[in-house]
């Protein structure tokens, strides 16, 4: 294909930062659990759900029209900047005068602080927000990639540094600060480069973007509340200590998903949107994705479910023990989860975001009573087993939709990743039985040799059963 190349150079870079950033995550977050609270990881939990809510709203969704229009008019671009700069004062604004509602919610006073200082991070979030989409539209990942990870290195040794000094859960929220700062300003300064905002601004030259971005605002706030319902009802309901813990063990759940899938949605889009209403490499393409995505989810996930009993203690050390039966279940719902992730990219790439917003509203009408229920009767548990419910409606409805875009495709799917949960399975097998024969007092030694042979297992039927796989792979490398 025409770009294939640019989306194999792509998926490279962003392979390589996202596993750089994957590292970083996940040593903040190890290194904080021994010194932070489960009450101060539930009040930066707290906070972190407002942040990701009102970066939805931050520049009206039009960046992704920039890649879906193949935008580069410098006039409409300018007017794009200046209106992303104007809603994140606006949004600054709006969260310190909600501050109070917010606090009452979660009958949390210790939130003040916390929320007057995150609201800086929309001030510094616009600055560079466009030229991120305008890299990513030009292919240029090794930028984005470069950048994050400097931003990351930064914000996690700002945290680290601060939590060991006694800033408990405000370290974190300054790791963030530090780390959209490093990123913002840095895409700022590379992108002026080429596409310097203009003193210009005229809404009705990007009245089709608006357009496009009201869509994909309101297919993000809706996928936003079906997946932190759970967290916002736990912080309400139960409280900070409980959502402590849910948010660390999602956190372990939601890694492969949040920051392996990424590498492939994220070029995607681009690609997709390029190759327009061509059903034939569309479906093949997208078939292609949920394969990559089924290859690495699927093992990580089933291993993860297996090995929580003596991963957490080992990670986290005590006091976090009641995270491992949430992970289990929650284990279930990133397998189901990570299939329907490539939707919105194609979706997006068609002009189509209003089916994604169609999806995620049934979605959220579903999980608001499930997971409240679930809640109130089983806490914690029971907003777990609540989203496996949901989590299974939503992919039966996300692979409907995906067949309206790209024709019939599910025999042609099930070919596709029936190899891959099967090997899964037996690995998950192999690996528990390992786990059996050890005592609690080995656990380095048992989840060493459980990771070993688990990685022996699937390597080993992957070779046999998947050789085609290797062989393309090789192929793309090479080009």
């Amino acid at each position: 294909m025409k770009y294939q190349k640019a989306a194999i150079s792509g998926a490279k870079w962003t392979t390589f930062s996202t596993i750089a950033l994957t590292v970083l995550q996940f040593g903040q977050v190890t290194v904080l659990a021994r010194i932070l609270t489960p009450t101060e990881f539930g009040l930066v939990g707290m906070v972190t759900i407002l942040i990701n809510l009102f970066n939805i709203f931050s520049d009206l969704g039009v960046s992704n029209a920039i890649i879906y229009k193949q935008e580069d008019d410098r006039k409409k671009l300018s007017s794009l900047y200046w209106l992303n700069i104007f809603f994140g004062i606006l949004l600054c604004i709006i969260l310190l005068l909600s501050k109070n509602l917010i606090i009452a919610y979660y009958n949390e006073p210790r939130l003040e602080g916390i929320i007057t200082l995150s609201s800086i991070i929309f001030l510094i979030n616009p600055i560079g927000q466009q030229f991120q989409f305008l890299f990513q539209k030009e292919f240029q990942f090794k930028t984005i990639g470069k950048i994050e990870i400097f931003s990351g290195v930064l914000g996690t040794i700002t945290a680290i540094y601060l939590a060991f000094n006694g800033f408990k859960e405000f370290s974190m929220i300054y790791g963030l600060i530090i780390n959209a700062s490093v990123k913002s300003l840095s895409l700022f300064i590379l992108g002026c480069k080429k596409w310097r905002p203009l003193l210009y601004f005229k809404l009705s030259d990007i009245k089709e973007h608006l357009t496009f971005g009201i869509y994909t605002v309101g297919d993000n706030f809706l996928n936003f509340f079906s997946t932190n319902l759970g967290n916002i009802i736990i912080g309400g309901a139960l409280g900070a200590r409980a959502l402590g813990f849910y948010t660390l063990a999602y956190q372990l759940v939601i890694f492969p998903i949040s920051k392996l899938n990424p590498i492939i949605t994220k070029v995607a889009f681009p690609v997709f949107s390029k190759i327009g209403e061509d059903k034939l490499h569309l479906k093949s393409g997208y078939l292609n994705i949920m394969d990559i995505i089924s290859s690495v989810n699927f093992p990580l996930l089933v291993g993860l479910l297996v090995t929580s009993d003596s991963i957490i203690p080992i990670v986290y050390g005590s006091g976090w023990e009641v995270t491992i039966q949430l992970i289990k279940l929650l284990c279930i719902v990133g397998i189901l989860r990570s299939l329907g992730n490539p939707l919105g990219s194609l979706l997006m790439s068609q002009g189509r975001a209003d089916l994604g917003f169609k999806l995620n509203l049934i979605t959220l009408l579903l999980q608001l009573p499930v997971l409240y229920v679930g809640a109130k009767a089983f806490g914690i548990y029971g907003v777990a087993v609540g989203f496996i419910i949901v989590q299974f409606i939503n992919i039966v409805l996300n692979f409907r939709m995906v067949s309206f875009i790209i024709g019939s495709w599910i025999n042609n799917l099930f070919k596709k990743v029936y190899i891959q949960l099967i090997i899964s399975a037996l690995m998950g097998v192999g690996v528990y039985a390992l786990g059996s024969y050890f005592s609690s007092k080995h656990l380095i030694v048992q989840l060493t040799c459980q990771v070993i042979l688990g990685i022996i297992i699937y390597v080993v039927f992957y070779l046999v059963f998947k050789k085609e796989n290797l062989k393309n792979f090789k192929t793309y490398v090479s080009k």
